[in-house]
């Protein structure tokens, strides 16, 4: 059986799992001769926690205890499974994770690739419409967003930082990300738009003028874990937003004071969707109002 590279790891035996091994937390000292990076928290100290703990007093097995009296279950036997489980989820996903952002930082098609010079996401070409807003009619592309958008780069670093945590905790190089994900969420004050105290839709765009129209998608930039905002600029994009956007049915995608603004959705295929996404809001949008 293969252990994970922990100084020290504790066994705990299991009927469906065989042994589940628990990391235990190696001090500054210890992991400096071993060659380890300095754990704050281990899975050692979360199963030590009272919370956990009083979970052996709460049975999983609901009235089935009734009827098998010999049988046993706790929430923290369960607790143990699902720890384990997720360890095995993290050890399976982060190959793929890793990948994807190797293929971002190589560039793939469409343009989609990472700008070297400050580690933000650029993507798009002509003719093409890749982000949420993809409405598309013929030839004519409705929102054509080509360049940097905002929301995109949003998850970026989010993804950065992500990937990072899952490289930490599986004992593999995490520097990389880390760095790449300071000097995009540093340079993601590109997107402030002073003026209007929000940000751009797109920046760097092929014509180099940024976009400044008031849309939901920055709301990224504030509801996601990492915000690359400051606390004063998150709170301008939520005021700005509940002004100009907000709706008792969600968000608009589009300011009314803005050109291209449509208040109904009427009409052919053309003008619906047009007004797809010059008006009504999207479901991924509203969600993270409203978390």
């Amino acid at each position: 059986m293969a252990h994970p590279q922990f100084e020290a790891v504790n066994l705990i035996s299991d009927p469906i799992h065989g042994y589940i091994e628990l990391t235990k937390r190696v001090g500054p000292a210890r992991a400096g001769s071993s060659g380890l990076p300095a754990e704050d928290v281990a899975e050692e100290d979360l199963l030590d926690t009272g919370w956990l703990q009083r979970m052996r007093r709460i049975s999983q097995l609901q009235s089935a205890r009734w009827v098998f009296p010999t049988a046993e279950h706790s929430r923290f036997s369960h607790g143990l499974g699902v720890m384990h489980e997720a360890g095995l989820w993290g050890r399976a996903l982060y190959p793929t994770l890793r990948e994807i952002i190797d293929w971002h930082q190589r560039g793939t098609r469409y343009g989609i690739r990472v700008d070297t010079r400050d580690g933000l996401l650029f993507a798009g070409e002509a003719g093409v419409q890749l982000t949420w807003m993809d409405a598309k009619v013929g030839d004519w592309v409705v929102t054509p967003r080509t360049g940097k958008a905002v929301e995109i780069n949003a998850l970026w670093i989010n993804a950065l930082h992500t990937a990072a945590n899952f490289a930490h905790v599986l004992l593999q190089p995490s520097e990389g990300y880390h760095r790449l994900a300071e000097k995009a969420a540093r340079n993601f004050q590109k997107f402030w738009n002073p003026e209007r105290q929000c940000c751009f839709d797109v920046i760097d765009t092929p014509s180099a003028v940024q976009d400044p129209a008031i849309r939901p998608n920055q709301i990224f930039a504030v509801s996601l874990p990492v915000s690359p905002l400051t606390t004063d600029q998150q709170r301008g994009v939520v005021d700005i937003l509940a002004q100009q956007l907000l709706t008792s049915h969600g968000l608009r995608s589009l300011a009314p004071s803005e050109p291209g603004y449509r208040g109904h959705y009427a009409g052919g295929p053309r003008e619906r969707d047009s007004a797809c996404v010059q008006h009504r809001g999207k479901p991924a949008e509203d969600g993270v109002v409203t978390r």
